[in-house]
């Protein structure tokens, strides 16, 4: 019985070097989270209509963007996420481990903008679907996101303090995903 995770032991047994990873090992590493949240979105589509897809979707990348939040506060050693430089600075560091890489571009007292050229979903729904800026799940993507963004956001009891979306996304035909993070005013 398997008492702790060890990814290392278990790249090893697929016949990968752990040290010393392929781009292809990591892309079908990588794949596998995206192809599972398609297939969840097509069998809920089928099961219940776009309507109610889009709610539970919406619900499940919430949690997500949640425990994101408290991963992320770990891992950066955060005992609280009290002001928008944090708050930030955690978000970048989640889009950047989903492989979406994020930069600080406009970093304001108030505002701040992580601006993106890369997007895992849209990149493996370009190749693997030959999905097209046009098709209805990029609009959900960006709604995803946004909901993400509120879980992190709500998880660090800035609700009503500091707002955050997804104001371009690569996914709808813009040229870069944009993230505004903001104090309500």
């Amino acid at each position: 019985m398997q008492e702790r995770w060890d990814t290392k032991e278990a790249l090893k047994r697929t016949g990968a070097d752990p040290d010393n990873i392929s781009l292809e090992q990591l892309e079908n590493i990588l794949l596998f989270p995206f192809l599972l949240e398609r297939g969840f979105d097509m069998a809920l589509e089928e099961e219940f209509g776009p309507q109610k897809t889009y709610e539970i979707v919406s619900k499940a990348w919430y949690q997500m963007g949640k425990i994101c939040y408290s991963l992320l506060k770990e891992k950066l050693g955060l005992k609280e996420v009290k002001d928008i430089d944090t708050l930030a600075n955690l978000i970048k560091v989640g889009y950047n481990n989903l492989l979406n890489p994020v930069t600080l571009k406009e970093d304001g007292k108030d505002r701040k903008t992580l601006h993106g050229s890369m997007c895992s979903f849209w990149g493996f729904g370009q190749m693997l679907l030959g999905m097209k800026a046009t098709d209805e799940i990029c609009k959900a993507w960006r709604e995803a996101s946004n909901t993400f963004i509120a879980g992190i956001i709500d998880s660090a009891g800035l609700k009503g303090i500091i707002k955050g979306e997804m104001i371009h996304a690569m996914c709808l035909g813009d040229d870069e995903d944009i993230i505004v993070l903001e104090y309500v005013k």
